[in-house]
This record gives structure tokens, sequence and C-alpha cells, in this order.
């Protein structure tokens, strides 16, 4: 019941919505990034990464492997 109500409600959004962009939350890999995207009736039309420099790209990367031995860390207590 909830995945329907929770679909119901994403749909509606997107049909209010459609053209706009708004924050959709993004996996990659095991994290999940929240990333402007432009919505139309039928969903998520296009993620607008941001252009990135390579010193930023390896920041990020080294940022995501911080929180993934983080996130490590806690699962084994």
């Amino acid at each position: 019941m909830a995945g329907r109500m929770s679909t119901y409600r994403l749909r509606r959004h997107f049909k209010l919505f459609e053209g706009s962009v708004i924050e959709i939350d993004i996996w990659h890999e095991t994290l999940r990034f929240s990333l402007p995207s432009i919505i139309g009736r039928d969903g998520v039309v296009e993620v607008l990464e941001p252009d990135l420099s390579d010193q930023e790209r390896q920041k990020l990367d080294e940022s995501a492997n911080h929180l993934r031995q983080a996130l490590a860390r806690l699962q084994r207590t």
C-alpha cells in the first residue's frame, strides 16, 4: 500500500511540475546524491550533472570513499 501511495504521489508531482527542475536522489554505487533533474510526464527526463574539474571530481571521489568507510565501520558495530 505504501509503495502504491508513493508512486501515486510521484506521478501527481511529475504531472504538476512537468518541465520543472527539482532535486532528485541518484544512486551512485553505494551512495546517494541529490542532483537537479528535469522531470516530465513519465518521470525524470534528464539528470543535470554539474561540470566538475578533474580536481573537483577527485575530491568528490575522496569524499565518497570516506563516507563508504564510515558506513562500513558503522555496519560492523
